[in-house]
């Protein structure tokens, strides 16, 4: 979990509130710091541009080729956090 927080420090160029890391160590938790690092949900956060932000996070609901419930659910209880 420290670790998880440590790297997002690193890759958020922005201060974040509490509530908006705990929603990107959901997504990075789930999805890894790989693809958090590569996603244009970072770049969107990096330029605070928080509605792509929200636009970015719902494109992850997808695993394995097939849309998931559970993962759009995630997702929604991300954007919440983040949006807080």
């Amino acid at each position: 979990m420290q670790e998880t927080k440590k790297l997002i420090k690193e890759l958020v160029k922005i201060k974040l509130t509490s509530s908006q890391t705990a929603a990107i160590e959901s997504f990075v938790n789930d999805r890894g710091i790989a693809i958090f690092r590569n996603s244009n949900l970072l770049k969107a956060i990096n330029r605070s541009d928080f509605d792509s932000a929200v636009d970015e996070f719902r494109k992850w609901t997808v695993d394995s080729g097939r849309h998931k419930t559970e993962l759009a659910e995630l997702r929604e209880k991300e954007i919440a956090l983040f949006t807080k």
